[in-house]
């Protein structure tokens, strides 16, 4: 992350909350991706991102649209596409994801945090969505329930991760729901499934075990943020599991925070 973007993240952080510094954000996403967006204004309560692809994307939430500009905007998602999306967080990637695929897609989000979960339930009613279908289940290797540290619109991990390390006081541990993505497609009766956008805070492992009959099955695109837990980052066991199940091609990119970031075909 570049030290102007650094020091505008902490003057955001450090500011009363308001419409303000509302207005303040949406200037500062204009200035920060350039070319990439349309658009991105604050009015009357809705933040509005119109992408260069001309679509829109609205949030009752503050929301960096990052994600969707390194990972997806030139991602070659089609029409008529089934996609997933573990970690919805706010729903904005999933709402992008549902305009990309049109009404013959489909696209399945999973969000464990309740807080986040509540948002993104009212971001796919605001943007009008019609073909997603919203889980409120965290992506693991089982099916239960598992303690989770819920931060939010911070993070969230059903891991210690660093940003758990660095601040605790930001987390309540709660329990919640996970379901290993094997019987969620049984449950829900996947018949195709072209992509997956995981960001799931140092769960990828796991949640990958839990979906091997899956990812044979399919084969679906994966585009994987990868973390660092207990000190220890995860792309590399991630890499191996998937050279397991059939993917060969796999490329690594370096995030603008520094960990590594998966595609693989």
């Amino acid at each position: 992350m570049g030290i102007v973007k650094r020091f505008a993240k902490w003057i955001h952080k450090v500011m009363p909350d308001g419409d303000f510094k509302r207005k303040l954000s949406a200037f500062g996403y204009r200035r920060f991706y350039g070319k990439a967006l349309k658009t991105y204004r604050y009015e009357k309560g809705v933040f509005t991102a119109v992408f260069r692809d001309g679509i829109e994307v609205k949030s009752i939430a503050d929301f960096d649209p990052e994600a969707i500009i390194t990972n997806l905007l030139d991602c070659p998602v089609e029409e008529g596409w089934s996609v997933m999306d573990w970690g919805g967080h706010y729903g904005l990637v999933s709402v992008y994801l549902s305009k990309k695929v049109g009404p013959s897609g489909k696209v399945f989000v999973f969000e464990a945090d309740p807080k986040n979960y509540e948002i993104l339930k009212k971001n796919l009613e605001l943007n009008g969505v019609t073909n997603t279908l919203a889980i409120e289940k965290g992506v693991f290797d089982q099916t239960g329930f598992l303690e989770f540290y819920s931060g939010g619109g911070y993070t969230s991990s059903f891991q210690k991760t660093d940003y758990v390390e660095r601040d605790q006081e930001r987390y309540v541990v709660a329990r919640v729901p996970v379901v290993s993505l094997d019987e969620a497609a049984a449950e829900i009766g996947l018949d195709r499934l072209n992509l997956i956008k995981i960001d799931i805070e140092g769960s990828e492992l796991p949640a990958l075990k839990g979906a091997k009959a899956s990812l044979v099955k399919f084969h679906p695109l994966l585009l994987i943020e990868t973390h660092v837990v207990n000190g220890e980052p995860t792309a590399d066991n991630v890499i191996g599991l998937l050279k397991t199940v059939g993917y060969e091609d796999i490329v690594v990119e370096n995030t603008y925070y520094g960990l590594p970031f998966i595609r693989a075909i």
